[in-house]
């Protein structure tokens, strides 16, 4: 594992510091690490490294640490969908590969073919999730989690990253708010069904190591007789 000080990724640091504060930029063996406010919401920023196709590459992600009752996350060109899963692809040509999956159908529709998406085409998208899929992914609450390749090199670049974020974020508590209910109808369905569909695979999982195993056993009385 890599070990991340301040002087080993100077330009990353200094363009975190330049943002939040000296004393909100922290070193960790494994990245560097900013927390604070951005446009009036909690945010957590992190540089790294990942191992993507037999390679070591930089990442950037960011997560808003907010409280949303949405699930939806990206997925690339060619993913399967299940009959509950709805799938909007991105406007931008350069994300023409990309699709966001989840629930509410307007918030899909609304970050992946508005403004938003274009934010996003220029910042560069590796990975996107909202909501509870952001939890499931590391964030620490049902937020935003934002990862981009590369490092930012001048604080305007990470200034549209954290903008991004917060818009969507904004957007996502926007759609919920004019719903006007303690948990949107959409997503509590979408949840359910996906619990659903999870419990049937791993049931259709077992019946098959179940059946590999009968089969076995039975080969094995045969050779015994």
């Amino acid at each position: 594992m890599l070990s991340f000080t301040l002087h080993q990724s100077p330009l990353a640091a200094e363009v975190m510091v330049a943002v939040f504060g000296s004393a909100a930029v922290s070193s960790h063996p494994d990245r560097l690490e900013a927390r604070g406010q951005w446009r009036g919401m909690r945010v957590r920023m992190n540089v790294a490294t990942d191992a993507r196709d037999e390679h070591t590459a930089p990442f950037t992600t960011i997560d808003l640490e907010e409280d949303i009752d949405v699930a939806a996350s990206t997925t690339g060109e060619g993913a399967s969908y299940v009959p509950h899963e709805m799938a909007i692809a991105f406007a931008p040509p350069s994300l023409y590969t990309v699709a966001l999956v989840g629930a509410p159908q307007t918030l899909l529709e609304s970050i992946a073919r508005g403004p938003i998406a274009h934010r996003l085409a220029v910042n560069g998208l590796d990975h996107l999730s909202i909501g509870a899929d952001a939890q499931r992914e590391g964030c620490k609450t049902r937020g935003v989690r934002l990862v981009v390749e590369g490092w930012p090199t001048d604080e305007a670049t990470l200034v549209r990253l954290l903008d991004s974020v917060v818009a969507i974020g904004a957007e996502a508590q926007a759609d919920l708010a004019a719903r006007g209910a303690s948990r949107h109808p959409e997503v509590v369905a979408y949840e359910s069904a996906r619990v659903a569909s999870r419990t049937q695979q791993g049931l259709a999982i077992v019946a098959g190591v179940v059946a590999g195993l009968s089969v076995v056993a039975a080969g094995v009385m045969l050779a015994l007789h």
